[in-house]
């Protein structure tokens, strides 16, 4: 009876033996190349975006976000006006609705503030990789995640997180107002864009862009985002504070740009370089005229592509 029960169990180990193997060689003939790339790239984008991530929460200030909270703080809580002086680090620029943005991360310490917003940057930079691709490609494979990576290491990328800019905020807007008109998502399109207006001035163009295509709907929408906020901060922030920021401020925002380092974006700086080994004398109508004229400039081309 043993030999018996070690003679089948010795074929009973083989059979499965067998099977193993055959259900090995079949999953490999099935997992191509193209499946190897994209799980090698899925690692080495989850290797780059936690690096990302936790450089930026370890610093002990991001420097741009540190004048966001700050001053949203100091306006939204004790009444300060928010284009006065008083911030050390950094003037404030945004048009008034925006502190409505910022004031959820204030009523938090700073430090968990920095984490949330970095996070909230990560989830939209993935988005619009996510969006981007889905436009251009149609589907989720190798190409995504090579476009995550190449994203991740892209030096302005970087120094965006790391410096706890805006930049990746408005990334999302223009590729929620493209996705809106590639799949007419009018109200979340509308109400991406209006939140960008809201910051910063170069959303507009595709508001522009739905007026020509007479996408009504997104215009409206977007044009009644900007309005409501704008009304509001009237309320929350100061009385007459959009008349003061349109007078006052709207002029000086290009000019802080020195254009002379790595760490300047802007498009002003851009046109600086050309002249690197001089600061360019010009006052500050000047500058914000030559940055409004270039966006207006990369707005009629992109018309004009699309």
């Amino acid at each position: 009876m043993l030999t018996i029960f070690l003679c089948s169990n010795n074929n009973f180990v083989q059979a499965v033996k067998k099977t193993l193997l055959r259900y090995n060689f079949h999953n490999m003939k099935r997992l191509n190349y193209k499946d190897l790339i994209t799980w090698v790239l899925v690692i080495i984008c989850g290797f780059l975006f936690g690096q990302l991530i936790l450089r930026s929460i370890s610093k002990l200030t991001l420097s741009d976000f540190h004048v966001y909270y700050y001053v949203g703080k100091a306006v939204m809580k004790y009444g300060m006006h928010p284009y006065s002086n008083y911030t050390p680090i950094y003037p404030y620029y945004f048009p008034p609705a925006s502190l409505l943005i910022f004031w959820p991360l204030t009523v938090v310490p700073f430090y968990l503030a920095k984490i949330i917003f970095t996070l909230i940057n990560s989830v939209l930079l993935f988005l619009s990789i996510f969006l981007i691709n889905k436009m251009l490609v149609g589907k989720i494979d190798y190409r995504f995640w090579l476009m995550l990576i190449l994203s991740l290491i892209y030096y302005p990328l970087r120094f965006t997180f790391s410096d706890g800019q805006f930049n990746v905020v408005i990334l999302a807007v223009f590729t929620l107002g493209l996705y809106s008109f590639y799949k007419n998502k009018y109200l979340v399109g509308g109400i991406s864009l209006g939140l960008g207006i809201i910051t910063k001035i170069s959303p507009a163009i595709i508001v522009l862009y739905g007026i020509l295509r007479k996408k009504v709907k997104l215009v409206v929408v977007a044009g009644i985002t900007v309005i409501a906020l704008s009304l509001l901060a009237e309320n929350f922030v100061s009385k007459d504070i959009n008349y003061y920021y349109a007078k006052f401020i709207v002029k000086d925002v290009s000019a802080q740009s020195k254009g002379l380092g790595t760490t300047d974006q802007s498009l002003l700086a851009f046109i600086k370089r050309f002249d690197h080994e001089n600061e360019l004398e010009m006052n500050s109508t000047t500058k914000s005229i030559i940055s409004y004229s270039v966006i207006a400039f990369l707005g009629i081309l992109f018309l004009f592509l699309i």
